[in-house]
């Protein structure tokens, strides 16, 4: 079972996905998709959910984000890509979805960080990143493993907090 915020909610409750009804009958591969995870919120994830080796549904990554944007609270987001397939059109769908959001990304997200385990696809994003011809106005990091975009998630929180509170 996986747990995944409901459509249209602000609040944590969540909804549990039954993964095995996924399954194809006489094969082990069970379908893959992107989920929004609010376990450790303001730091809110997204990550690949299920096993297998087809690609998730892009659909399931715009829903994702889209979960978190919808609680329109501050927040950062971690993007852990672990297990992701970053081929070039993935990346320029990726690319056309952050862009269709970007002034709710701007608004609502207070930094972003990719987990690209490959530091080979870390150096493709980073570049990508940097010719953005519209870039967001949000920090944005790469890192090779989900604890290390985490921690560096809630320190830029933390400081958009203490940056917030001083006067102006």
């Amino acid at each position: 079972m996986v747990a995944a915020a409901p459509r249209g909610s602000k609040g944590s409750a969540s909804r549990e996905v039954d993964t095995r009804s996924a399954r194809r009958l006489g094969s082990l591969s069970v379908s893959r998709r992107w989920e929004a995870d609010f376990d450790e919120w303001p730091v809110a994830g997204v990550r690949l959910q299920g096993a297998g080796s087809s690609a998730a549904p892009f659909e399931s990554f715009t829903d994702a984000v889209d979960a978190i944007l919808r609680r329109e609270e501050r927040c950062a987001i971690v993007l852990d890509l672990t297990g992701a397939s970053p081929d070039a059109n993935r990346r320029r769908l990726t690319a056309a979805a952050l862009d269709a959001r970007h002034e709710p990304l701007e608004r609502w997200v207070v930094a972003g960080a990719l987990v690209v385990p490959s530091p080979v696809h870390r150096g493709i994003l980073t570049a990508v990143q940097w010719l953005n011809p519209r870039p967001l106005r949000v920090a944005w990091e790469t890192f090779g493993t989900p604890a290390d975009a985490r921690a560096w998630a809630r320190t830029q929180l933390r400081d958009a907090a203490r940056d917030a509170e001083r006067p102006g």
